[in-house]
């Protein structure tokens, strides 16, 4: 669906010069992609659509937005894609896109920022998400795991899983996160299925319980400044020959197990709480 290029477009609730409800979207039936908008498109405002297992694109020219942080703008069990010349979740309160998805992906957002917030119904998937720019990625997951597959920015990623663990999807040696600064947080552990590897100068890995496992593949000195868990063991490690500074890595009870190929390791703070649990470096 290609509106003309000067409609802005309302979805469910939402809008727009151009509006589609959630009855007539409901309509539509596809075994491929729904896909609405276009790249010179006006801004997409969508709330209370709930479309099944269709796997839904967005494109705008402009920004992607909701109504308000009540309920999720869009439930599918497919893939949501979002493409936009503007932010993504930067109006409608300060959660930012609510969704309830299963895989979410954004191609662009024009170098602006990203802020969802997934309800968690199921676990969800970043399969490739990527600004374009320097705009700072802002997911947080409220329920289930939060997997990524592929994150991009030069500015921030902020992931957070708040009721499960946070993973890798898939098993490779591709980087999962890309940014210059990672802030990770989650209830159940950090790559605890199998080590997330990223690429920042800056990073912090928190957790409430269970165990931490990141691989740092280092372009410039790197700052650890925080890797802590209550009960599980670290394991931080990084390539690329440059130096690391860790700041504090403390665990309630569980071994740390910190390593840099080809460079200097600073510890200021490190504490293995529990018996018999030891700090390797």
């Amino acid at each position: 669906l290609r509106p003309s290029t000067s409609s802005t477009i309302g979805l469910g609730t939402g809008a727009g010069t151009l509006n589609l409800t959630d009855a007539e979207l409901d309509q539509i039936t596809t075994t491929g992609t729904l896909t609405i908008g276009r790249s010179t498109a006006g801004a997409i405002t969508l709330d209370d659509l709930t479309l099944g297992a269709k796997n839904v694109t967005l494109v705008s020219g402009s920004t992607i937005n909701d109504d308000d942080d009540v309920g999720a703008s869009i439930a599918t069990t497919g893939t949501h894609t979002l493409t936009s010349g503007g932010a993504i979740g930067g109006l409608g309160g300060p959660a930012g896109l609510n969704a309830d998805v299963g895989t979410l992906a954004v191609t662009s957002t024009g170098g602006n920022n990203l802020t969802v917030t997934n309800a968690g119904t199921s676990a969800l998937t970043l399969s490739n998400l990527a600004t374009g720019g320097a705009g700072n990625v802002t997911v947080t997951q409220s329920a289930n795991t939060l997997s990524a597959a592929s994150v991009t920015t030069t500015g921030t990623i902020a992931l957070t899983a708040s009721a499960g663990s946070l993973e890798e999807s898939g098993s490779d040696a591709a980087a999962d996160l890309t940014a210059a600064t990672l802030d990770l947080d989650a209830a159940s552990g950090i790559g605890t299925l199998g080590a997330l590897e990223v690429a920042a100068t800056t990073i912090s890995a928190d957790t409430t319980t269970g165990a931490i496992s990141l691989t740092n593949a280092a372009t410039a000195p790197t700052i650890l400044s925080s890797l802590t868990t209550s009960t599980g063991a670290m394991d931080f490690s990084q390539t690329g020959s440059q130096p690391l500074s860790v700041t504090t890595a403390t665990t309630t009870d569980g071994a740390i197990n910190l390593t840099n190929t080809g460079a200097a390791l600073t510890v200021t703070t490190a504490t293995a709480g529990g018996v018999s649990r030891n700090i390797n470096l």
